[in-house]
């Protein structure tokens, strides 16, 4: 708490890694590029039932977290914010279907338009890859989600099939912007460039990693404290300057991320084990979601599982912390420490003397688990 007020720290904020944010970013890099004169093209769907794009809220208890979500608030005007030439003399109209309303949304027959140029924004995850593509006035037109997008776990084929894949379900954009994750360094960054210009050829396509997505088109000093499979702190001044603490995997760090939570819960439970000879609550829930019988097993299994498959244990560990389990907690409360100092000292790179620095908790440990997350805040 010292190092928060000696920074000037504002409260932590919680905020989910809305791809939309990244778009406004990706136009405003793309409209500096030479897109050369591009016409003017509406698209108008058929009259058909369609989903209608509307607010969400979600609120958590006591008021902890609080973020709404609006399609045409987040994406409007990002178009003309990228300076890319618009011309009226060249016009064509082309249909596009519509998709079905959804259970929540009530089902209106109704028409739009979209007007070009459009923009596809990517964001490539350990887990899974969503895309959406938007209009020049913000308007979303299409979404859809793929299987994991993490280049560091892609080889240069299977890259090349996932961008693929995205580019022949979806109208040809005229701008496309990427964030994948693991893509840390100039190399990384080539293979995706290389990619992404054989899916969508003589398209401008920029791209950067996902850590840069979570922290959107924010102008003012920010840190983003990422804690999901893995773990990192990102962070950006508001003259561009970046620094980050972690990132560097899970055998040398994901620091208070899912992989190090469920990875200590099990030495933790084994080391209890040795010490006092009894098996304790979390050790049996870990059993039981390993499918050993008993402790010894855990051996011959550690061995085959792969991160993710230990990083899922981590929701044993928050389950079994809900119980008032001892060594749960301690778990627990390492990893709060550890995301905390990395956060503060990210912020240190980054921040002037008592300059105001906001914090952007992200990835599905704290999107999942506000218990966790208000420890972080606190």
């Amino acid at each position: 708490m010292w190092a928060i007020t000696l920074l000037g720290i504002l409260p932590l904020q919680k905020e989910p890694r809305l791809l939309k944010t990244f778009l406004v970013q990706i136009m405003q890099k793309i409209g500096r590029c030479a897109l050369g004169q591009c016409g003017s093209e509406l698209i108008k769907p058929r009259k058909d039932i369609h989903k209608i794009g509307l607010g969400l809220s979600v609120h958590a208890r006591h008021g902890i977290l609080q973020f709404e979500q609006r399609v045409e608030n987040r994406l409007f005007g990002f178009g003309h914010a990228a300076g890319i030439p618009q011309s009226a003399n060249k016009t064509k109209t082309i249909d596009l279907p519509c998709r079905r309303a959804t259970a929540q949304t009530p089902p209106v027959a109704t028409a739009r338009t979209f007007k070009r140029p459009f923009t596809l924004g990517i964001e490539g995850g350990g887990t899974r890859t969503n895309a959406l593509l938007a209009d020049t006035r913000g308007q979303e037109i299409q979404r859809a989600v793929f299987g994991p997008g993490n280049v560091r776990l892609l080889d240069d084929r299977a890259l090349a099939r996932l961008l693929k894949r995205i580019a022949g379900q979806f109208p040809k954009p005229d701008a496309v912007g990427l964030g994948m994750a693991g893509a840390r360094n100039k190399k990384d960054l080539a293979r995706v460039q290389m990619a992404a210009a054989k899916a969508w050829k003589n398209t401008p396509c920029h791209v950067t990693h996902d850590l840069e997505i979570a922290l959107g088109s924010r102008k003012n000093t920010s840190v983003l404290v990422l804690s999901g499979t893995g773990s990192c702190c990102f962070g950006r001044a508001s003259d561009g300057r970046t620094a980050k603490m972690g990132g560097w995997g899970h055998i040398l760090g994901d620091k208070g991320s899912g992989f190090e939570i469920g990875l200590r819960g099990l030495k933790a439970v084994v080391f209890y084990f040795d010490r006092d000879g009894t098996w304790s609550r979390l050790g049996e829930r870990l059993l039981a979601a390993t499918t050993c019988n008993e402790p010894v097993d855990l051996i011959d299994w550690v061995a085959q599982a792969d991160k993710k498959a230990i990083a899922a244990l981590a929701v044993e560990v928050f389950a079994a912390s809900k119980q008032r389990d001892r060594i749960a907690r301690d778990v627990l409360k390492g990893a709060v420490t550890t995301l905390v100092k990395d956060a503060i000292d990210c912020a240190k790179k980054v921040a002037g003397k008592n300059e105001p620095v906001e914090f952007v908790l992200a990835g599905g440990v704290l999107r999942n688990q506000p218990a966790f997350a208000k420890a972080v805040r606190a």
